[in-house]
């Protein structure tokens, strides 16, 4: 499950997640809030049937068909692997509800609508949509990807330069050569480190702390992130760095040495931190640390 929002955030994570995510509190009290809004607003008196229950009937019936057709959409892309955009979901939605609401409204005594009148719902329910769907992104995304496990973050703006025209010149007879240039350094490689954009080669190690994980990084201050340490674990790469003790995990650029203490053995980071290694994890930590170890 994949869905990129308007303002560049993106939720991801399973079915399960989502389904949680839709019985969220925030969720469904935005869901309530736009209802209200809608029946406060009352735009769409003036071709209903007389009678505050039947119109309050519409109405709702109208927001339980636009979730239901978004969500079928987002199942869709669930099952075809495909990254959602909400803006392309809430379109089809707006139109079904839009049509659903009017047809029911004609069936129970309302009157049909112009074109020009089609015209103004369907820029009404848009505007609603945005406006619910702007509010959720940054306002209520965070507190609901906390809630049910799923990831929820800014997509960073990095770019590679795939459209980049590349020219040459082709050197004359009297061109001196021109020096060669020093390679570029790699570009960072960043990763999704439980929902937190994290560059991986400045990861000096995890420490599990009760219900979140203490990342700690060159040049930056530590980060506490909600989650588990076997889930931060799996975001990294297995073969930059080892678990060495239940609550530890260290990169393999950090190793510096490995020292004997009273309580048991200890990693020592480039950056002088101590980690302990648990007992039954001595021989194979070892065995690591003299492969990776280096001078500070």
């Amino acid at each position: 499950m994949h869905i990129i929002f308007l303002n560049g955030s993106e939720f991801r994570g399973k079915w399960r997640d989502l389904r949680r995510a839709l019985w969220s509190p925030h969720f469904v009290g935005l869901v309530l809030t736009m209802t209200g809004i809608i029946f406060l607003v009352q735009p769409y008196n003036h071709i209903m049937p007389e009678g505050v229950i039947v119109r309050m009937l519409i109405v709702a019936s109208c927001v339980l068909v636009f979730l239901a057709t978004a969500i079928g959409l987002l199942a869709i892309g669930y099952r075809t692997c495909t990254r959602m955009r909400t803006f392309v979901v809430m379109l089809p939605a707006i139109g079904v509800s839009a049509v659903w609401g009017v047809e029911l409204s004609v069936a129970l005594g309302g009157q049909g609508l112009s074109p020009a009148q089609w015209m103004q719902l369907l820029a009404f329910d848009l505007v609603v949509a945005i406006i619910g769907e702007v509010v959720l992104s940054s306002f209520l995304l965070g507190r609901i990807a906390a809630q049910t496990g799923m990831k929820a973050h800014p997509v960073p703006a990095i770019y590679a330069p795939e459209d980049a025209v590349i020219t040459q010149e082709i050197p004359s007879e009297k061109a001196s050569p021109k020096p060669a240039k020093e390679p570029e350094p790699p570009a960072p490689h960043w990763i999704d480190l439980l929902g937190k954009q994290v560059q991986s080669d400045t990861v000096i190690y995890l420490k599990a702390e009760e219900h979140y994980v203490c990342v700690a990084l060159h040049g930056s201050p530590p980060l506490l992130l909600r989650g588990r340490l076997a889930d931060a674990m799996a975001c990294l790469p297995e073969e930059s760095g080892m678990q060495v003790h239940r609550s530890y995990w260290v990169a393999t650029t950090s190793v510096a040495d490995l020292l004997r203490h009273r309580d048991g053995w200890r990693i020592v980071t480039h950056s002088g931190q101590e980690i302990p290694v648990a007992r039954n994890r001595q021989t194979e930590v070892r065995a690591w640390v003299e492969q990776h170890a280096a001078p500070a």
